[in-house]
C-alpha cells in the first residue's frame, strides 16, 4: 500500500527558494496564542507524540471568517466548528468525519479523538501549530503548509520559461480548501484537482484536468495543458514591486509554469 513518504530530491530542491536550512534555536523560538495566524492549512505530523503515517495526506484548515474547520484524517474529510471567545478561549466543537471504509494504516481515530478533546493551542516560530487537552497535554502538532500561499488567482506569464507569445492569457484559481483548480487555458475554461504530500510541503500534482471544447487558433493552449501534466512541485518566488510570483515545476525541479497573482480585491 502506498504511504506517503518524502518524493524525490529534486521536487524538493525546487521549494527550497522559501524555506530556510538553518534550524532555529529553542532561544530564537518564538510563540504566540493569537487566532490570527491559525488562518490556513497546517499538516498534521503526530498526535500523541507518534508521527502520522497514513495512506492519504492529514491535514487540517481552519476558516475564520467562517469559523469553521476542515481536513483529512487520513482516510477520511473532518469537519467542524471553530469556537473562539472573545477572552481569547479557544476550542473545536462538534468534529465529524464522512464513514468512508478505509484499507491499510492510518491514524483517523486518534486525531478524531484529539480534535475533540482540544481546548487550547499556541504556535510556534510561525510554524508549528499545537493543540492541547484540558490537561494541558499536547495532543497534536501541526506545520503550517506553503501551498496555502497559492490561494486565489494567478495569470500565467511564461511558459518553459518562454513569454506568452499570442492574446491568449491562461490564469489557474487555488481553490486550497476544497484541492481543486479551476481557470482558463488560453481560450477554454478549465477544471482540475489537487494532490499534495504532508511528507514534502512543496510537493503538487495537477490531475484530472478537464476543458471546454471550444476551437481555438495558436499554440499557447495545448502547450500550457502540457505543462500542467508535468507539474510535481511549486516554490514561492521573491516579491517584485509589490507582485507576488510562483513557479510550477517539473520532477526535475525545472520552474515550467511562472505564475503572477493578482491583485486582492
Amino acid at each position: 500500500m502506498k504511504k506517503w513518504m518524502y518524493v524525490a530530491t529534486a521536487v524538493v530542491l525546487c521549494g527550497t527558494i522559501s524555506c530556510s536550512s538553518k534550524k532555529e534555536s529553542k532561544s530564537t523560538q518564538s510563540y504566540t496564542t493569537s487566532t490570527e495566524v491559525l488562518q490556513g492549512s497546517w499538516n498534521i505530523i503526530s498526535v500523541d507524540g507518534k508521527k502520522i503515517v497514513s495512506e492519504e495526506p492529514t491535514f487540517l484548515a481552519f476558516d475564520l471568517k467562517e469559523k469553521r474547520i476542515h481536513g483529512n484524517n487520513g482516510c477520511n474529510i473532518i469537519n467542524g466548528e471553530l469556537i473562539v471567545g472573545d477572552d481569547g478561549s479557544f476550542r473545536l466543537d462538534k468534529v465529524i468525519s464522512t464513514m468512508r471504509a478505509c484499507m491499510g494504516e492510518n491514524p483517523e481515530r486518534q486525531i478524531m479523538e484529539a480534535l475533540n478533546n482540544t481546548t487550547s493551542f499556541k504556535i510556534e516560530s510561525d510554524k508549528f501549530l499545537k493543540l492541547y487537552n484540558a490537561n494541558k497535554k499536547e495532543v497534536i502538532t501541526l506545520k503550517r503548509q506553503p501551498f496555502s500561499e497559492l490561494e486565489g488567482t494567478w495569470d500565467v506569464t511564461l511558459i518553459n520559461e518562454k513569454p506568452l507569445t499570442d492574446d491568449q492569457k491562461p490564469f489557474i484559481t487555488f481553490n486550497t480548501k476544497d484541492r481543486k483548480i479551476t481557470g482558463n487555458a488560453g481560450c477554454n475554461r478549465m477544471n482540475g484537482q489537487i494532490t499534495t504530500d504532508n511528507a514534502n510541503e512543496y510537493f503538487l500534482s495537477l490531475g484530472q484536468i478537464a476543458t471546454t471544447r471550444m476551437a481555438c487558433p495558436g499554440n499557447t493552449e495545448p502547450t500550457f495543458l502540457k505543462a500542467l501534466e508535468n507539474v510535481k512541485a511549486f516554490k514561492l518566488l521573491p516579491e517584485k514591486n509589490g507582485k507576488k510570483y510562483a513557479g510550477l515545476c517539473d520532477s526535475e525541479g525545472k520552474i515550467i509554469i511562472t505564475l503572477e497573482k493578482r491583485n486582492d480585491r
